[in-house]
């Protein structure tokens, strides 16, 4: 059981309360997790960063090059539609999950780091 369900007893709200409630939890993790005041703006804007510009790629060749999150002899990281994939370790996803996982840093951060170097 949750914290909010033992503390406050869900059971015994009124149907209405139950809706709201939970609403409310759903809001409140997400704020807690991932956006901490960047908003819909800021989140676009990062994701249109071009992937190619935020690392210095080894052996990059047209859309592809070695991927700098495990050791590649041959080029399997690829930039599609401003997506990426690594074909080698099976990770994959847009600019934001890039800076992330390169500088091992939360959504918020990685949003802002975006924002303020690109």
């Amino acid at each position: 059981k949750s914290f909010y369900s033992v503390f406050f007893n869900v059971t015994y709200m009124k149907k209405s309360d139950k809706e709201q409630f939970k609403t409310l939890q759903v809001m409140s993790r997400l704020m807690c997790k991932t956006t901490r005041g960047v908003t819909e703006a800021d989140i676009l804007r990062a994701k249109g960063v071009d992937i190619w510009r935020l690392y210095e790629f080894r052996d990059k060749k047209g859309n592809s090059a070695c991927c700098p999150f495990h050791s590649d002899e041959t080029p399997s990281f690829a930039v599609r539609a401003n997506k990426w994939i690594c074909f080698g370790c099976g990770l994959k996803g847009d600019s934001i999950d890039f800076i992330q996982r390169l500088n091992n840093i939360p959504f918020y951060k990685a949003v802002d780091f975006l924002i303020k170097n690109y």
